[in-house]
């Protein structure tokens, strides 16, 4: 703090965020690639979760990834302490990113909200777009409609089945059956 102004210093990351990379470097997203990002991601967010942190706005713009594909999960803007209270208000819901509990009032956060939304992120580099916004997934499945998640486990991608399960399993749409 200096002339009545408060500063911040950041480190500078150099990369791309995982849209540009899918967007412009497709042929970087391998199955080695994807398993990689997902520890490290994985690694990143359970240091967060043990320190009591929620991210709440996980999303392929939110993970820097330089040349050597070490990752940077970035914008805490909307995270929040983690409690066993509801969360009354949120600052980001990315539709096909966030959880259904990010829409409702008082939907309470939990640590599942971040891995729904980090599936919600694989989903999106292996197949090029987010899954189904998770309120529509709820007012179709609450209605007596098939939810319109497709499980990527059913589907023919060139990933190991695992990783799709996993992605899959991440974006149950029950908090309690996530991972």
């Amino acid at each position: 703090e200096e002339n009545n102004t408060a500063y911040m210093a950041l480190d500078r990351i150099t990369g791309a965020d995982l849209f540009t990379v899918a967007d412009e470097q497709p042929e970087r997203i391998t199955n080695g690639f994807l398993l990689s990002v997902l520890d490290q991601c994985l690694t990143a967010i359970d240091f967060i979760h043990r320190n009591s942190l929620l991210h709440r706005d996980i999303s392929p713009d939110n993970i820097m990834i330089d040349d050597r594909n070490h990752i940077t999960l970035i914008d805490f803007g909307a995270a929040h302490e983690h409690s066993n209270k509801a969360n009354s208000s949120i600052f980001a819901v990315k539709d096909g990113y966030s959880p259904y509990e990010f829409y409702i009032p008082k939907g309470k956060h939990e640590f599942s909200s971040d891995l729904y939304s980090l599936g919600a992120t694989f989903h999106y580099l292996i197949t090029g777009y987010a899954p189904p916004d998770s309120y529509t997934r709820l007012r179709a499945i609450t209605s007596g409609k098939k939810d319109p998640y497709t499980p990527l486990a059913s589907g023919d991608w060139p990933f190991d089945y695992n990783l799709l399960a996993t992605i899959d399993h991440a974006l149950k749409m029950r908090q309690k059956s996530r991972l």
